[in-house]
């Protein structure tokens, strides 16, 4: 009996050791993990930030539900205005850097485009086979019921 009931409170001991340890992980990725290590100044970060997602492209009317009250949404640029301001470089290697930048951030969004692109068509295909499969399931309930 003595056995079983050591057993017992050792078994509860390593699940609480156990929980201790993973409670403690969970805070450390929480906390210390997500947070920026270092911050970069502004004036770095402009020309070292990756492109940002590409977004799809707000028609007139925004997209609404029934339960979704209509509200106004600018249209977001994929591209910052500014960046066609900027003066181009006396340096004519800096100016190849900026030029192979942009060739870069448009490979980047014509890639995200095309993948845009497919994911809509995959939707659209989705989209017609559950409309098939509702309407195989009607079928079949309507056949269930005249069975009756």
């Amino acid at each position: 009996m003595k056995t079983n009931k050591s057993n017992s409170f050792l078994l509860w001991i390593i699940v609480g050791v156990l929980f201790a340890i993973c409670l403690a992980v969970f805070v450390w990725q929480s906390w210390f993990v997500t947070a920026p290590t270092t911050k970069i100044p502004a004036t770095a970060q402009h020309k070292t930030q990756a492109p940002p997602m590409a977004q799809p492209v707000a028609s007139s009317e925004p997209i609404t539900t029934a339960s979704e009250p209509k509200t106004t949404q600018p249209t977001k640029n994929l591209v910052d205005d500014s960046v066609l301001k900027q003066p181009v470089p006396e340096n004519p290697s800096l100016a190849k850097e900026e030029v192979s930048k942009l060739e870069d951030i448009q490979k980047q969004l014509k890639h995200q485009e095309a993948t845009l692109k497919a994911q809509h068509s995959d939707s659209d295909k989705l989209i017609r086979l559950k409309q098939e499969e509702i309407k195989l399931l009607e079928q079949q309930l309507a056949e269930q019921q005249k069975a009756q």
